[in-house]
């Protein structure tokens, strides 16, 4: 099979989604030049180019997905619930960075200069393969391997649906590359490489994040995360907490969170019945990705815990503490309308 040129891609890319908003074009296109059009339609059915990060429409605010796309800090963080279409987003975005596209905009973009080196790391191999390289091949190049998606990896990349990607590796015809990584291999798996992109689906131990994100120095690379911070009864709260999110003003790390809820693509039904199967001290980290203990029990109710929370108000002279951007805790004055 004849492979597609991955240097173009943008252009093409950006040309389908200019005829999916505008469909009168496509008759001026067809006539024109019809291999063409033939050509820009499969580009259009390819899964990168029709996904769209949610997150810019939502009543409350929170940009989501597209808040995470638009960030230009060089470590990105997500804590999102269960099915939060977490690791889809950045998988998507790992190979856009790959083709040189904006995800968004699906024009060309000004993050890397392909072709980049990417990492994209589990915790072991068989996760690796059931989760991420089988979501890669099968919601990111397109479902079959006749799809235009896999036009544009090289000739040797192989992939099964029971092994993953032969030597967990997929290269594009551009140059770029992504090697799927996992951290029971240990540290010195992480060791020696130069990289432009670090990309943890879960948290990871924090050897194999200090050793991944050294390899990201040399090439001014990045690192994102994604994750849903369960709470474990050897360790406690994920350590990103204390390291990361608890210190992200000082270390310059950017931190984005939705909920189940947020997901436009899960209907109401579907996120009921995921929510009936978990227990009441596990809402707040499955549903909402919030830091916070799972499985300890509690003096009072969660449901009431959250109506007092949110019923709260602060004390009438002092006021909330504050952290301010130096790190100083300070008490914001409620001032009391005349």
């Amino acid at each position: 099979m004849a492979k597609a040129d991955s240097a173009d891609f943008a252009a093409i890319a950006e040309l389908a989604r200019r005829l999916e908003a505008q469909p009168a074009l496509k008759d001026v296109l067809a006539e024109a030049n019809p291999r063409g059009f033939e050509q820009v339609l499969k580009v259009a059915q390819f899964p990168l180019v029709r996904f769209q990060p949610f997150g810019d429409t939502l009543a409350d605010g929170n940009l989501c997905q597209v808040g995470f796309c638009q960030s230009k800090h060089r470590q990105r963080w997500v804590t999102a619930g269960n099915r939060g279409g977490k690791t889809l987003l950045a998988l998507m975005e790992d190979a856009a960075d790959c083709l040189g596209i904006n995800l968004i905009s699906k024009t060309r973009s000004t993050r890397f200069k392909p072709p980049i080196d990417v990492w994209v790391i589990n915790d072991t191999e068989p996760m690796s393969i059931e989760i991420v390289q089988r979501t890669f091949a099968d919601e990111v190049l397109g479902p079959s391997q006749l799809s235009f998606g896999w036009e544009l990896v090289r000739d040797e990349v192989h992939y099964s649906a029971k092994g993953g990607f032969r030597n967990n590796y997929c290269g594009f015809t551009n140059g770029s590359r992504i090697d799927f990584k996992y951290s029971s291999a240990g540290r010195e798996a992480f060791q020696g490489a130069k990289i432009h992109k670090g990309h943890f689906d879960e948290v990871p131990p924090k050897e194999v994040y200090s050793e991944t994100y050294a390899r990201t120095i040399d090439r001014e690379g990045q690192l994102v995360g994604t994750c849903t911070p369960i709470f474990n009864r050897t360790h406690g709260i994920p350590w990103i907490f204390q390291d990361l999110y608890v210190m992200r003003v000082r270390k310059n790390i950017d931190f984005h969170s939705w909920s189940l809820f947020h997901n436009p693509h899960l209907s109401d039904t579907a996120k009921a019945a995921l929510v009936d199967q978990w227990e009441a001290d596990e809402m707040d980290a499955r549903a909402y990705g919030m830091f916070t203990p799972v499985g300890m029990k509690l003096a009072f109710d969660r449901d009431l815990i959250r109506t007092l929370r949110a019923a709260a108000a602060p004390p009438h002279t002092i006021g909330w503490p504050q952290r301010g951007a130096d790190g100083k805790v300070r008490f914001e004055r409620v001032v009391e309308a005349a």
